[in-house]
């Protein structure tokens, strides 16, 4: 048999042979030919050619679609105000960590300018799994009560002494709460006097910071039960040393607690070094004889070497314009 084509002619071979794939090609789905051409043509990506081909036919419905963020429509919300309790609901899930961008600020905007009374939905999530739920949500709490719209619960005091500790607050940069250091310090040392178990408890904490910024709100309170505990925490931090500004936190906070304190400074004095020194001094002189000119503010300069900013950082320190240390 091999002999009856011995004579054909070769280009009529070829075309045959085109012939036949062809229409071995065309009984095959869509996907199946792109692979299959893929196969004879070593420059494509077979991944490529799976992607084309569920692009071209559809995805598989056996295959699961990948979980979505719901989306909601917090531009539609806000322009139903006042929104009903439906509607602060989905607000509050809208603050979640997910991929919908602007979402949660936008949310926490709205939140902020409720009307004034208990929000249940914020108060329910101030624990909340998802960190930027949570920060949002005590933030937005903090501001209601700033404004008056509201009072700090037990639990929100409790949730920002938690919030004096380094926290990642990146979510709330274009927002007027942020840092959320500074805003939790600021809004304890108003509302911390329901809070000083929580507070007194903090001295002891294993955080640097959320131990120092804790006796710098009892100082500012005038605790006095805590005296010398505020005094042995603050004092740690008068040195000379590498976290910049502390020593000017600590010492006004010194100067906030007030006559309490003297006895544990003049029992801590020998044992610090000689910045410390000048500025427990300097405390101790406030206190005794506080500055009420001009010409006394100006005598104060020359008592300590701590700051080029402030005559008596230890009077005229402002947590409104200086920055605050970092621990």
């Amino acid at each position: 048999m091999g002999g009856r084509f011995r004579g054909a002619d070769p280009r009529w071979v070829a075309v045959a042979a085109v012939f036949a794939c062809g229409v071995v090609l065309s009984l095959l789905p869509r996907g199946e030919v792109n692979l299959a051409l893929a196969a004879d043509d070593p420059g494509v990506a077979p991944s490529r050619v799976a992607e084309a081909a569920v692009a071209e036919g559809g995805a598989d419905a056996r295959v699961p679609a990948p979980e979505m963020a719901e989306r909601i429509d917090v531009g539609a919300l806000a322009a139903a105000l006042p929104i009903e309790s439906g509607g602060v609901d989905r607000l509050v899930a809208a603050l979640h960590d997910d991929d919908i961008r602007g979402n949660g600020r936008d949310a926490f905007f709205l939140l902020c300018d409720l009307p004034s009374g208990d929000v249940p939905a914020l108060a329910a999530v101030l624990h909340s799994r998802d960190a930027q739920q949570r920060g949002y949500a005590r933030a937005i709490l903090r501001v209601r009560c700033t404004r008056g719209a509201a009072l700090p619960s037990p639990a929100l005091l409790a949730a920002t002494i938690e919030d004096l500790r380094p926290l990642d607050d990146r979510f709330l940069i274009d927002t007027h709460v942020w840092p959320v250091r500074k805003h939790s310090l600021l809004f304890l040392c108003e509302h911390g006097k329901a809070a000083l178990p929580g507070l007194r408890q903090a001295l002891d904490s294993q955080d640097v910071q959320q131990r120092t910024f804790a006796a710098f709100v009892l100082a500012t309170l005038g605790d006095d039960a805590s005296a010398a505990r505020v005094v042995r925490v603050l004092v740690a931090h008068l040195a000379d040393n590498e976290i910049g500004g502390d020593a000017l936190f600590a010492s006004h906070a010194l100067f906030r607690l007030g006559r309490s304190g003297l006895a544990s400074i003049h029992e801590w004095r020998p044992y610090v070094d000689e910045q410390a020194r000048s500025l427990l001094d300097l405390v101790v002189l406030d206190l005794q004889a506080p500055p009420r000119t001009r010409f006394d503010l100006e005598d104060r300069r020359g008592r300590h070497r701590v700051t080029g900013i402030y005559h008596d950082p230890v009077v005229e320190y402002d947590l409104h314009r200086s920055p605050l240390p970092r621990f």
